[in-house]
Formats: structure tokens, sequence, C-alpha cells
């Protein structure tokens, strides 16, 4: 399903997860996925289109908030190039209720 020019946002945390993400990594860039990378590893990032390199500063347990960050900031600045308000997704109503 995955071939050329099929963007993919690849997640590369370090410990047990880090060496299935980069052999995932290698096929899909063998397919001809355009690849964005958020991890650590600068021979990866290397070979995708971007990357945002997240340094190996964290025990394990806690890179999960790390590299949620730079997630959210890709998904703030693609709403707002595509003429979208973050704070006012559609279908989400905020109200609160006080009685």
């Amino acid at each position: 399903m995955i071939g050329r020019d099929f963007p993919v946002l690849a997640i590369v945390p370090p410990g047990r997860a880090r060496s299935d993400m980069e052999s995932l990594f290698e096929g899909l860039a063998q397919r001809g996925a355009e690849l964005l990378i958020i991890g650590e590893s600068e021979n990866l990032a290397s070979s995708a289109a971007a990357s945002f390199l997240v340094p190996d500063s964290c025990r394990e347990e806690l890179s999960p908030i790390l590299y949620a960050l730079p997630a959210q900031m890709l998904a703030h600045d693609l709403a707002v190039l595509k003429g979208l308000n973050p704070d006012s997704p559609r279908g989400l109503s905020k109200v609160t209720e006080t009685w």
C-alpha cells in the first residue's frame, strides 16, 4: 500500500523498539516512501526527506513525552498551513456546564 511519494511519519525512539523501527524505516525507504523522522539517529535522518532530531537524554520510560512534542508541533503547523484553526477542530464542542 505504501509506495512512491507516500508520506510516512516515523517515530524512532531509543530503547527496545529502535531496531524494529529502523528496519521498518529502511523497508519504507526502499519502496520510495517520503519519510519524515522524529528520532535521535543522525544516520536515519540523513536518508529522510525531513527530520526532527531529539537528543538521547532521558530514560526510555520518559521518551514518549519527549517524542510527542515534535508531532504536536507538526500537527499544529499543518493545520495552520491548511487554513484551519487548531484551537477549534471540526466536530469538537467545548462546553462547560456549571450547576
